[in-house]
């Protein structure tokens, strides 16, 4: 991913955010990018290779466009979502980093504009980055070999003392170290939220999003990890 500072430098002199791009090609690609098949359903008579999301791919677009052509928020989520599929922790938080920066120095010309809806489309982006942000974090690993998640953990209490078993011995088997560096960027995510919604606030005031959600889960990731980390 290109620097904080390259992300935020202007488009142009004359247009610093840059162009619309709600409903270009490359946006489209990267909402194909994004998709993929359920392994959960069933597929019948006919078994093809079910189709996997690129989240390489949708980093390195939506970080280049946010770079080259578009200030624009709906990039910018989306970055944050594969920058946690493929930088954990540490990529998330940088994304929550940009979207912060992107408000502050942004905010009066950042795609999406307001309409006659006013900042729905804003707010919509800024709502779906703070609902998923607990998801991205219960999907983190929180032991290293057979990488378990919170989300395991929560599966496992439901699935007798053989589960919880395996991930107490995973668990065990996890060096300080990476525990360590799972509360410093689980830390900074925190950090970075808060500026996030310092800064949402100021600009939407009661219509902007709760994050307390995203605040929750990233919480308990650091509780969790906090003891093991010596």
């Amino acid at each position: 991913m290109s620097t904080l500072e390259q992300l935020l430098k202007p488009i142009s002199e004359a247009v610093p955010c840059g162009e619309d791009m709600a409903f270009s090609p490359e946006l489209d690609a990267i909402a194909q990018a994004r998709k993929a098949d359920d392994p959960s359903l069933e597929q019948g008579a006919w078994v093809t290779t079910l189709k996997e999301a690129d989240w390489k791919f949708v980093a390195k677009r939506c970080a280049a466009l946010i770079e080259t052509r578009s200030k624009d928020l709906q990039l910018a989520v989306w970055l944050a979502e594969a920058n946690a599929k493929t930088a954990g922790l540490r990529g998330l938080g940088e994304a929550l980093e940009l979207i912060a920066a992107l408000c502050e120095r942004y905010w009066d010309g950042l795609y999406p504009l307001p309409d006659e809806d006013g900042f729905e489309r804003r707010i919509g982006n800024l709502s779906w980055i703070a609902a998923r942000v607990p998801q991205l974090a219960a999907e983190c690993p929180v032991t290293e070999g057979a990488a378990f998640s919170m989300r395991d953990i929560e599966t496992a209490r439901t699935h007798g003392a053989d589960a919880i078993a395996d991930i107490e011995a995973a668990r065990k088997r996890t060096s300080k170290a990476f525990y360590a560096a799972l509360v410093a960027d689980g830390t900074y995510c925190l950090d970075v939220l808060v500026a996030l919604e310092q800064a949402v606030d100021a600009r939407l005031g009661a219509d902007g999003p709760s994050f307390g959600n995203a605040r929750s889960a990233l919480q308990n990731l650091v509780h969790f990890a906090t003891p093991a980390a010596g």
